[in-house]
């Protein structure tokens, strides 16, 4: 049983890694995580109360799988949207440049990056 905590503080850290990125796809390995860890947790405490054994052991170790699948499915559905996400984005960089012309378009890039001799040279 010692391991099973330890597995789920590790699953909780790098759920909570992820989650720093930013992206829909590290929310989404964060909340699959949580949820998945909690109903893990109840399955696995329930299913030790019918089948007989010990019911921290058998949450302990449910909220490991839970959390571990819960995880992996959130930030699977999560960089579906992230795609998504950046491909809209290059469709409004793609028409902002379509609109104000490639010199232009570049200045804009010159004074993101403070480059302001270039920026006012296009």
């Amino acid at each position: 049983m010692s391991r099973c905590p330890t597995n789920i503080a590790s699953i909780l850290i790098i759920s909570a890694l992820l989650g720093g990125c930013g992206t829909y796809a590290g929310q989404g390995a964060v909340e699959g995580g949580a949820t998945g860890a909690l109903s893990g947790a109840v399955g696995g405490a329930f299913t030790s109360l019918i089948f007989g054994g010990d019911v921290l052991e058998g949450a302990a170790r449910g909220a490991a799988w839970g959390g571990a699948v819960g995880a992996t499915a959130g930030a699977v559905s999560g960089s579906q949207v992230d795609k998504q996400v950046e491909q809209k984005q290059q469709a409004e960089w793609a028409a902002l440049k379509a609109r104000i012309g490639p010199d232009a378009y570049e200045g804009l890039g010159a004074l993101a990056e403070c480059d302001y001799r270039e920026a006012i040279s296009k």
